[in-house]
């Protein structure tokens, strides 16, 4: 949604007691080394494969 990332630093800036680094090196690590596919989330992809292609992005990501 537009702004919902501005809004989230907003927050972290106002209110957090975190550094954007040490909140975002998370989210980071695990776009640089990706995640492990387990069954589950696998059976998921699978189920929700129309739906996911209808998005270039998605399609690219995960098929």
């Amino acid at each position: 949604m537009p702004g919902t990332v501005a809004g989230l630093l907003k927050a972290l800036e106002e209110h957090g007691t975190m550094s954007r680094e040490q909140v975002m090196a998370p989210a980071i690590a695990l776009a640089e080394d990706g995640i492990e596919v387990t069954a589950g989330l696998s059976e998921s992809l699978t189920a929700l494969s129309d739906r996911l292609q209808k998005w270039p992005s998605t399609k690219k990501s995960v098929f």
